[in-house]
């Protein structure tokens, strides 16, 4: 199917058709009932070719979140709402090829917000940097490939020369830092709210982390970094509460404009302590660091009452309490903790676990940099913290896992496939390394195949879990007292539980795709011969035996 060929099937129950112009294109080619329109999550409606169009383009510009670009109803405000990828790859009718296209670059933009990855020039694999105050980084494939150690220039992407290590250029005519060179020769603009700003530099780079940033020329002179949120003057490049000493939000400056930046700092690397560190030595003469707030750090809100990450911890003045964006009130030992606690069990956003009011979770979203800050993560905490979160963020879109000797990570391509090639090991040893991908060791016996390899206790622990697992009663669906607790999702094989409120049905969290959970046919199906709390014609499908194939359709 091309995209020109792109049609909703109108006979499709799992999507709702509206009779309106597509939101994403107010123009569309006038082709009577050939182009019906679904309604997107927010209520806005499209066409696969519109939103195939959109979500490509945001990609092409480093965005891998895609956002509603639609305005509200009579107002000239941008809806925003965030889309999943599972319901744009299902309403945009993507292709194989749009599939592996999209999910490949969702996968490498949303690693990179955590580390530093680039194409090697050499054999096109991703490399991270570990010191950004070096540019010659070393490709371990080429230098295992080679047999001699393979650098390249992180700035030109070209094979490194000159003297190592160097934080400016090497010796490749035309290495540039364009960054630099943008703020050197971006336009000037005026903040039209602000006494006496007619002429500043448009570009900025945070003097905290070094990201580049633009003002919306709306409020005052400041600004709140995206990646640190570290809140500065847009005008004199001061911390804002260093500005605010001698002026205010509307008015001058006391130095006056700063001139354009010639010079950015280190975009990775430890931020500010907002903490200080008190050593003990523990009962085994070991040294314990205890991380204690700065009572006169002013970027930070202090509050006095108890711990919402540990409510056993005293309401004392000995400890200090910093307010976050939601309000609950932390430690940076207590933070640290949960967060480190979420990474160990595959989440990589982190949310807020306190109770509110006694009654629900808080589940406020916390961004890394506001869990960096609070926390007081040490160069070492962060390392962990961003390999992790990279690591978790690609595993959204890819099959990823480490390679049981060399410990990279490696994407498994064929899902139908458990022997998988890791191309380092391979290179360094000089000849094919394989190695099974259910048991994490080296592959034995025939391949490709699906079910194991030749080793000892090779089995598949999520079809164990399926066939072993408890029944549950669903107590709103009439008969439903005994129906296997998991389920795998029979379009993808997404592991799924049901919360037993409601109806029989769920929609799969990978694939948004809606099936019952008690015949495991999908809704449109069952309903054919039941309704949401009655009886399945077929009754409770047995335990399953085997797990679907994941194939991104």
């Amino acid at each position: 199917m091309t995209t020109e060929e792109k049609r909703y099937d109108r006979n499709d129950t799992t999507l709702k058709f509206v009779n309106r112009p597509d939101d994403l294109d107010p123009l569309p080619p006038e082709d009577g009932d050939k182009n019906l329109r679904a309604e997107m999550s927010c209520g806005h409606a499209v066409t696969p070719e519109s939103l195939t169009g959109w979500c490509r383009s945001l990609l092409d510009q480093g965005q891998h979140k895609f956002r509603c670009p639609a305005l509200k109803d009579g107002t000239l405000q941008k809806c925003d709402a965030e889309w999943s990828y599972q319901e744009v790859r299902r309403l945009a009718l993507l292709t194989n090829e749009e599939m592996q296209d999209f999910e490949e670059k969702i996968a490498r933009l949303a690693a990179t917000e955590y580390c530093d990855f680039k194409t090697c020039p050499g054999c096109k694999t991703y490399v991270e940097r570990e010191d950004p105050s070096n540019l010659s980084v070393q490709c371990t494939i080429c230098t295992a490939d080679k047999g001699k150690v393979y650098e390249f220039c992180w700035q030109c992407l070209k094979e490194w020369k000159g003297a190592v290590p160097h934080s400016d250029r090497c010796d490749n005519n035309g290495c540039i830092n364009h960054d630099l060179e943008l703020l050197r020769n971006c336009k000037t603009t005026t903040l039209p709210q602000v006494e006496g700003v007619d002429a500043c530099p448009s570009i900025r780079a945070c003097p905290t982390c070094g990201q580049r940033a633009e003002h919306d020329r709306t409020g005052c002179k400041n600004i709140i970094c995206p990646r640190c949120q570290v809140e500065f003057c847009f005008v004199c490049l001061k911390l804002t509460r260093k500005c605010l000493k001698t002026s205010s939000y509307f008015l001058p400056c006391s130095d006056g404009v700063a001139p354009r930046q010639t010079s950015i700092p280190l975009a990775w690397g430890p931020v500010g302590s907002c903490c200080l560190r008190i050593i003990k030595m523990s009962i085994q003469g070991q040294e314990q660091v205890e991380k204690k707030y700065n009572p006169l750090d002013s970027t930070l809100k202090f509050v006095k009452r108890r711990n919402d990450l540990d409510p056993m911890c005293d309401d004392d003045d000995d400890c200090l309490k910093a307010e976050m964006s939601c309000g609950h009130a932390v430690t940076p030992d207590s933070l640290t903790l949960w967060c480190s606690s979420q990474l160990k069990e595959g989440n990589y956003k982190f949310r807020c676990p306190a109770v509110v009011e006694g009654t629900t979770q808080c589940n406020k979203l916390w961004s890394y940099q506001e869990v960096r800050r609070l926390a007081d993560l040490s160069v070492e905490e962060m390392q962990h913290f961003e390999e992790t979160m990279a690591r978790l963020a690609a595993a959204e879109y890819c099959e990823m896992q480490p390679c049981p000797k060399c410990k990279t990570s490696v994407e498994r391509k064929d899902l139908s496939n458990l022997c998988v090639r890791c191309p380092i090991c391979t290179a360094d040893q000089k000849k094919t390394y394989q190695f099974c991908w259910q048991c994490q060791r080296q592959w034995k016996g025939p391949g490709p195949r699906s079910d194991r390899c030749d080793n000892d206790g090779c089995i598949n622990h999520d079809l164990e879990l399926l066939r072993n697992c408890k029944t549950t009663a669903l107590f709103h669906v009439k008969g439903v007292v005994a129906c296997p607790s998991i389920r795998a999702c029979p379009t993808c094989g997404q592991r799924a539980e049901h919360d037993r409120t409601g109806c029989k049905n769920i929609i799969c969290p990978r694939c948004q795709v809606e099936f019952c959970f008690v015949c495991l046919k999908l809704t449109r199906k069952c309903l054919r011969t039941s309704s949401y709390f009655l009886p399945c014609s077929d009754g409770v499908a047995p335990r399953q035996t085997s797990i679907p194939v994941w194939r991104r359709k």
